[in-house]
């Protein structure tokens, strides 16, 4: 679940679509509850593929590094990605639509 993205959202009018598993509904409940936007909790309401076609009619992806970004970029939509301990040279998805920020790295420019 992209936990900080939809908190650096929460000033900004901006419609936000959380995705993850059942197990994060809870704390995606939560999230949803502090911000100003609308705010549609879908985390484990979606498969794989009803994700991949939410993310086709977006503007953007704002997420961590796990499946969704590659799904976001195979389906053409731009990405923001956050990457934890992994190296996002190694996992960056395909693409020229896509941005990363690492911790310890700063903000990487993916292209």
């Amino acid at each position: 679940m992209e936990t900080a993205c939809v908190i650096c959202l929460a000033n900004i009018w901006m419609p936000v679509i959380i995705t993850g598993s059942a197990s994060e509904r809870k704390r995606a409940d939560e999230l949803a509850a502090k911000s100003h936007s609308p705010i549609y909790n879908l985390a484990g309401k979606t498969t794989l593929r009803e994700m991949a076609a939410l993310m086709q009619m977006s503007r953007l992806h704002i997420g961590v590094d796990s499946a969704a970004p590659h799904i976001a970029a195979a389906v053409g939509t731009p990405t923001i990605t956050i990457y934890g301990p992994s190296d996002w040279r190694d996992w960056a998805p395909t693409g020229d639509k896509k941005q990363g920020c690492s911790a310890g790295y700063g903000l990487c420019a993916l292209s």
